[in-house]
């Protein structure tokens, strides 16, 4: 509301998945805190989604994915939102966060010049 731009690893789009996939509570819990201003999913090959959280299975991390970047569209397709994808994989030798909050923060300011 300040104008600050916060990162969080979670959101409450987390719900849409579990605990109760598909539960009228996720979209309640979607009004109540409203939508942020960027949507951004840290995305990465499925094989090293799993490298790095070897609970999942490659089936897994791969329908994870998908579910995600569908988020991102419909977050992306709305009025004052913006959905991103930043990759995360670490190709080239780049810090996967040090990529991702510089996502965030070049659309940040993108749509803060474009609403001026």
């Amino acid at each position: 509301r300040r104008g600050s731009v916060v990162l969080c690893d979670r959101w409450v789009t987390d719900l849409r998945r579990g605990p109760a996939p598909g539960s009228r509570a996720s979209l309640a819990a979607e009004r109540l805190a409203g939508r942020p201003q960027v949507i951004v999913l840290a995305s990465a090959p499925a094989d090293v989604i799993v490298g790095r959280k070897s609970e999942r299975t490659l089936e897994e991390a791969v329908a994870e994915q998908a579910d995600l970047a569908q988020l991102i569209a419909e977050y992306d397709a709305a009025p004052g939102t913006i959905g991103l994808v930043a990759d995360t994989s670490g190709a080239g030798g780049d810090d996967p966060l040090s990529a991702l909050v510089a996502t965030v923060v070049a659309a940040t300011h993108r749509h803060r010049s474009e609403r001026h």
